[in-house]
């Protein structure tokens, strides 16, 4: 049974929901390109100190230049966040197991930025996997602490 933090997105022939991939004609099956540590609750846990954080040194192209941050914990890989002068992450990066078992590196990029109740939200992300862009993912809306049907979660048939 799928996690109530989930986010379909689509991609040829299959459903990818935070975390798993749901094939329309199989069950539920690995991972395919989802971080394992999702944002907000890779946040809410490093600010109630059961995840590891550090400043590492800054990093900048082109004139812009970003703090950077690593996040570590029991069973997770480091997760660098990278942030920006408004304090915006604008991409992560950590490692994950590849298709074949083997590590690949996986950044994802944050984008179109809005405030909700004070939080700013990124809309827009996108997932890469050993530089090649795997997918793009856009919200249509975001709320915070609402009650939702558990039915959406369930697997299709």
């Amino acid at each position: 049974m799928p996690s109530p933090l989930q986010t379909p997105v689509k991609v040829p022939s299959r459903r990818v929901v935070m975390g798993q991939v749901v094939d329309v004609e199989e069950s539920y099956a690995r991972d395919l390109a989802v971080p394992p540590a999702v944002l907000f609750p890779l946040l809410i846990a490093a600010a109630e100190g059961r995840l590891t954080v550090r400043q590492l040194p800054e990093e900048g192209t082109n004139g812009v230049v970003l703090k950077v941050i690593e996040v570590r914990g029991e069973g997770l890989e480091p997760v660098r966040l990278y942030v920006d002068r408004d304090y915006r992450i604008v991409r992560q990066t950590y490692t994950t197991p590849g298709p074949d078992g083997r590590p690949s590196q996986a950044e994802e990029t944050f984008s179109d930025y809005r405030k909700i109740n004070g939080i700013d939200v990124p809309f827009k992300a996108s997932v890469s996997r050993d530089g090649r862009k795997i997918l793009d993912r856009t919200l249509r809306g975001v709320t915070f602490n609402t009650a939702i049907d558990l039915m959406l979660f369930q697997q299709p048939l």
